[in-house]
This record gives structure tokens, sequence and C-alpha cells, in this order.
């Protein structure tokens, strides 16, 4: 009976340890320049505040989701995603879905006097990063109701960003935009970013009804075959 009672207490009391321990033992403070803050419950679920770049501190929540699964969500004002982890493959995420309001992403400062507007609806398979190395994602993303605002308040319809892995740049992800509904002004265009820094070129191209709209464009870029090309890079600051 006394044996008994002691395999009992052996294998209760690390399972109890197991099942209590707090998350701040595995979530880093920072990452590069996320940063994870007021971090409470346990591994099996538990919450956070995300702290990126220049952004409000984002809640993060996470639970076990059976086998080797997590599931985590962040919901705030501006956007609610959610999306399964593996500990077998910490820098992996998948299944994202949810939606972020354009105007969180800060696309703005691109384009100075013109913003953004609309929904982005995720689906996305997964999103996998060597943080300030290398990004490899596949999915596609749905700009819907989007349009333009300020010197320019014009319709783009619902635009489509088609995730994939660069076929020639290893650790690079290709986004390619483009219109699929009529607007004012068809937008096609390529992104490329490997977590750390980025290179964009964004056509925008007034329909033959709204040519009026080029001159408001023409300080967003340069104008060739008709269309205005925004070409932009830098450094995306997420990993610093």
């Amino acid at each position: 009976m006394k044996r008994r009672l002691i395999w009992v207490f052996l294998l209760v009391v690390p399972l109890g340890i197991v099942a209590t321990l707090p998350a701040s033992l595995f979530l880093p403070n920072e990452e590069g320049a996320v940063e994870f803050q007021q971090v409470t419950g346990t591994i099996w679920s538990g919450q956070a505040r995300l702290k990126l770049p220049q952004q409000s501190p984002l809640p993060v929540s996470w639970r076990w989701g059976g086998g080797l699964t997590w599931d985590w969500s962040i919901a705030s004002r501006d956007l609610a995603i959610e999306g399964q982890w593996r500990p077998s493959n910490r820098d992996r995420l998948e299944n994202i879905s949810g939606e972020i309001n354009i105007q969180y992403l800060d696309v703005a400062q691109w384009l100075v006097v013109i913003w953004p507007e609309g929904q982005l609806i995720l689906d996305v398979s997964y999103v996998e990063f060597e943080p300030g190395i290398a990004l490899a994602a596949s999915g596609q993303l749905l700009w819907q109701k989007a349009r333009l605002a300020g010197l320019v308040n014009e319709s783009l319809g619902d635009l489509t960003i088609d995730l994939r892995p660069h076929e020639t740049l290893a650790g690079h992800t290709i986004a390619d935009i483009q219109s699929n509904s009529r607007g004012a002004v068809r937008v096609s265009g390529e992104l490329s970013s490997n977590s750390d820094r980025y290179q964009a070129l964004i056509k925008l191209q007034p329909s033959a009804e709204r040519l009026d709209l080029l001159p408001y464009l023409l300080p967003l870029g340069r104008f060739s075959d008709g269309a205005i090309r925004i070409e932009r890079s830098g450094q995306l600051g997420v990993f610093e």
C-alpha cells in the first residue's frame, strides 16, 4: 500500500508541477523589437500583452488545443485574428484567419497625402519566420471595400493579395496584389520581404472614365504606361 502511494506521489506531483507552470517561463520578454508584457496564466491557458514597434500593446491569449497544438488569438479594436502553433516548430504559425483594419498597418506613411481604407480578410495556411533573416508564407488576403481617402476619395473595389515563398530568393515571401473587381483605380503590384526588409512596387491605374484622377495620383510616384508606379523599400523594424 505504501509503495502504491509512493508511485502515485511520484506521478501526480510532476504532472501537477507541469500543469501549473507559469507561462512567463516559456515566453521571452523580448524577441528583437517584439515584447511580451503582463504575462499571466499557465502554458496551457494564459494571456499577455504583445508590444510591436510603434503600436499600442495587443491582447493575446492562448490555450491548449489538444495533442501538440496550441490555439492563439489576438483581438483589439482594429483587428481580430486567430491561428495555431506547435512547439515542434516555434517559429511557425498555422491556419491563420481573421480581419484587420487596413489603417492599422500604417500604409499611409508610404502615400503621405492619401491613405487606404477597408478591411483585410485573412486566410493564411502558414507563416514561418526566422527573426530578421527569413520569412515564408502561403495563403491569401482579401482587401474588401478598398478605397483611397484624403486628397483622393475613390473606390478601389476588392483586392486580392496572394502570399507565396519566393521561387529564387531564399528566405523571402512574395505578396502579389491584384484588383479583382471594378473600381475608379485599378491596383496591381508586388511586395517582397524577408521579415527584416521589404521592397514594393505598386501600380495605380485610373479607369478610362476617371483619368481626371491622374493629377492627384502623380505626387505618389512615377507615371509610366498609363499608371502611377509607387516604389518603396526599407526596414520593417519588427526584429531589430
